[in-house]
């Protein structure tokens, strides 16, 4: 009776708990100045934004994309990394994260971006980039859309083992009452 007991309290505060929230988020993008077309895709997961496109390859990382549930509404994010390049008419830029005089940013709405982001070209000159455009959501993976929440396999399957635990806990006290009668 104590393991059945313990086993479905393991299992309760489980269940209670935070269900799990899709990591990753896709968008086609518009981004302008020079860019054009690309894909953002959020990592919820890992705390990135990655750009991806014909003028842009780069990734951003700020913690408060950590837990990320989709661009629902005008949120601006931090950068405290960036990597990768980014090619404005004809000229690569190496991208880098700066706090001066603006900080390296990225906002994200429910149909608009913002990517604000330095860069420095092959010869050291540096840049100070900012880009606007549309935001369109194609998608994510792990069974959410825009972050509705889904159940976590693991914590389902605990829960079912505490209902198993206290079903076989009660045949078998009704299997000793029925031998002692």
């Amino acid at each position: 009776m104590k393991k059945t007991l313990i086993i479905t309290g393991i299992a309760a505060t489980l269940a209670a708990q935070s269900p799990a929230q899709a990591a990753i988020y896709d968008y086609n993008a518009y981004i302008n100045n020079g860019i054009g077309n690309a894909t953002v895709t959020v990592n919820s997961t890992a705390g990135t934004a990655t750009y991806k496109g014909r003028n842009i390859d780069l990734t951003v990382t700020s913690d408060k994309l950590k837990g990320f549930t989709g661009a629902t509404r005008n949120t601006t994010y931090l950068a405290s990394d960036i990597s990768g390049t980014f090619t404005r008419y004809g000229r690569t830029y190496n991208a880098y994260q700066s706090t001066r005089p603006k900080y390296t940013q990225i906002a994200l709405s429910g149909n608009s971006n913002f990517l604000w982001t330095y860069g420095r070209d092959r010869w050291g000159r540096t840049f100070d980039f900012d880009g606007k455009g549309k935001l369109r959501y194609t998608g994510s993976t792990g069974g959410s859309t825009g972050g509705t929440p889904v159940p976590a396999p693991g914590v389902l399957g605990l829960l079912g083992l505490g209902v198993a635990g206290l079903a076989f806990g009660r045949r078998r006290k009704a299997l000793k009452a029925k031998a002692a009668a």
